[in-house]
């Protein structure tokens, strides 16, 4: 089924007089990124010499490219981190996948930790990871919260990415009726089953109560808890917001099958 990803972008503030909302920090691509300040830096101290022309630049040998390639080996980019909430599974765990395979350390969380150290190893494993640590994250315990934020305070200083994909439907589906109406695949893909799957869901008051308690109050509580870390980020703190009408890929699986 379809699913929708709304990214809110976050740059880290050290002025604790302020403290700015989710959607009030301004992009990293408004100031000269870490490698081009390091760059500039180790240039001004090794060469101390005015900039060739253009005419001597053509000429020489080696390229530009290759020159900023040197000088910023100087001193390494900093490492990124990032927690994905509820990453055990569908959209969390495939996140937690790519952005480990770009390079980032990601600390996967999810309630249980059997399933969330299950999760940790099947990456590892499938995909030749060795950048995803596991740790155990209720986002509606305050406790639970505070072990997070006091984990990466003690071991990493500074948290850069933060991925709030926990959350819960908000009702209840009967699973064998749905199964019986044996609804087309492509059907589910392009929306228009939705009218048919009515019959099989159950709203209820304490399946409303915990979707907004999850889906609501944990983001918040999450966020907050983790905000003074995501400040302190020296590459641009990001805050990335998961929703999705139903985030298991059963059916797109049975979709390749068929097609």
């Amino acid at each position: 089924m379809s699913h929708h990803l709304a990214s809110t972008t976050a740059a880290a503030s050290s002025s604790p007089s302020r403290r700015p909302s989710l959607t009030s920090f301004p992009s990293p691509l408004h100031r000269p990124s870490a490698l081009f300040q390091q760059t500039n830096f180790v240039a001004t101290r090794t060469e101390r010499k005015p900039a060739p022309s253009v005419a001597a630049a053509a000429a020489s040998p080696v390229s530009p490219l290759h020159r900023l390639e040197e000088m910023s080996d100087h001193e390494a980019i900093p490492e990124r981190l990032a927690v994905v909430t509820g990453g055990n599974r569908g959209i969390g765990i495939e996140v937690c996948r790519q952005l480990a395979l770009q390079g980032v350390t990601v600390i996967l969380t999810a309630r249980d930790e059997e399933r969330g150290k299950a999760a940790v190893e099947s990456l590892c494993r499938e995909s030749n990871l060795s950048n995803i640590i596991f740790h155990q994250l209720d986002i509606l315990d305050a406790g639970s919260r505070a072990s997070l934020a006091r984990h990466i305070e003690t071991r990493y200083g500074k948290l850069d990415i933060l991925v709030n994909n926990a959350g819960v439907g908000g009702v209840a589906v009967d699973q064998e009726g749905l199964r019986a109406l044996n609804i087309d695949p492509k059907m589910w893909l392009s929306g228009k089953a939705a009218h048919l799957v009515e019959s099989v869901i159950i709203q209820t008051y304490d399946e409303a109560v915990k979707c907004l308690n999850t889906n609501y109050y944990g983001l918040k509580w999450a966020t907050e808890a983790l905000l003074p870390l995501l400040k302190k980020s020296t590459s641009g703190a990001r805050i990335i917001n998961t929703s999705s009408l139903r985030s298991e890929l059963q059916v797109y699986r049975l979709l390749q099958q068929q097609l």
